[in-house]
Order: C-alpha cells, then sequence, then structure tokens
C-alpha cells in the first residue's frame, strides 16, 4: 500500500491474458471480507439523484454514486 508506483498493478488482466481463476480469487476476498467483519448499514440514496452511467459495457456502473450519511 505505501508503494509510490501502487496505481500500476496488473490485477486480474484483460482480455485474452484475462486470469482464468479470477472468479475464484474474487469470490474467496468477497467471503473473506464478509466473515471477518460486521456488516455495515446501507446508506439512502441522495434525492433526486439522476444516474449517469459509464460508456464502457465491461464496467457497468454509475459514474457518480451520492448517498445521505446525515438524515
Amino acid at each position: 500500500m505505501g508503494r509510490t508506483d501502487a496505481d500500476h498493478h496488473l490485477t486480474f488482466g484483460r482480455g485474452l491474458h484475462y486470469c482464468l481463476g479470477a472468479n475464484l480469487g474474487k469470490l474467496e476476498t468477497q467471503i473473506a471480507v464478509a466473515v471477518t467483519r460486521p456488516p455495515l448499514p446501507r446508506p439512502p440514496a441522495h434525492p433526486g439523484q439522476q444516474f449517469t452511467f459509464h460508456p464502457n459495457i465491461s464496467f457497468r456502473g454509475p459514474q457518480v454514486l451520492k448517498v445521505q450519511t446525515h438524515p
């Protein structure tokens, strides 16, 4: 985490060179995190928020996600 080049990682690769064990690794991480930490509260979405999505079909997610932290 303290590396100066930490943002230049290979993770699971992509395309033809995508790691065959990537899904297993992601599942193991998801299980480990779920078992070792208490559940976090799900904050409500900010009222009136308009969602815009990334144009990349490989990464389907909102560009911005605003949540309310105080009622």
